[in-house]
């Protein structure tokens, strides 16, 4: 599992507006991906874990058709 991976990089950004704060530091890693179901066509995806460095909250996943958006455009 990519959250729980030693050798996962995560990036530090600030988003608004989380979980109520004005701005908070968060880490998120994203990568694209396909997304597959039996009987139904392929879509590329791209994923976003974000975690919260202080565990107040936790580490939740995130998808978005918008295979250029920046991840905090996908989680919020």
């Amino acid at each position: 599992m990519v959250a729980q991976e030693q050798n996962t990089i995560w990036k530090a950004i600030k988003v608004a507006n989380w979980y109520g704060a004005r701005e908070r530091l968060v880490e998120v890693v994203s990568e694209k991906a396909i997304w597959y179901s039996t009987g139904l066509p392929t879509v590329p995806v791209r994923w976003v874990l974000v975690r919260d460095p202080h565990e107040e909250f936790a580490t939740r996943a995130s998808l978005g058709t918008d295979l250029d958006a920046k991840s905090e455009q996908i989680f919020t």
